[in-house]
């Protein structure tokens, strides 16, 4: 087996950072195609906007020439606080592995990677949104629960 290449991607890679979003987004959401016609563009507009202004990050990790997995961060500063001036945070998203290529490893070596890059690009916490499945992996990487319990309001 060929070894893990992973890499911050690239604007030259916006094709690969929106159909790795789209398949991560498919995952959860199925839809029928003329819902991921009109999904689709949203996810470019997105992705080319927050990777031109710096704010996201996008990642792969590659055995040979296969998309084994892929992640993305994003980049957003929380006002200060007393003894906290600069509150750089990343928040990791689209974090995924594709089905046949889980429990080898590859998801850890990915999130080191993304921990190692935040640590470079300045941030102090990262966060994340855990699904039952992905939980095991996040602690291993040493994420836990916050002090602080996040609350979530959904306003449609």
């Amino acid at each position: 087996m060929p070894p893990l290449r992973i890499h911050r991607a690239g604007m030259e890679e916006l094709e690969l950072l929106i159909r790795s979003r789209v398949d991560f987004c498919l995952r959860d959401h199925p839809a029928n195609p003329e819902e991921v016609a009109a999904f689709r563009p949203q996810v470019e507009a997105w992705t080319r906007s927050n990777l031109e202004n710096g704010n996201y990050h996008g990642y792969f990790g590659f055995l040979g020439d296969d998309l084994v997995c892929c992640a993305g961060l994003l980049l957003y500063t929380l006002p200060p606080l007393v003894r906290h001036f600069d509150r750089k945070q990343g928040h990791v998203l689209t974090f995924f592995t594709y089905p046949e290529f889980r429990s080898q490893g590859i998801g850890r070596a990915l999130m080191n990677f993304i921990v190692q890059d935040a640590k470079a690009l300045g941030v102090q916490q990262l966060v994340l949104n855990a699904t039952p499945m992905g939980e095991p992996l996040y602690e291993k990487t040493g994420f836990s629960d916050p002090k602080f319990r996040n609350l979530v309001l959904s306003i449609e």
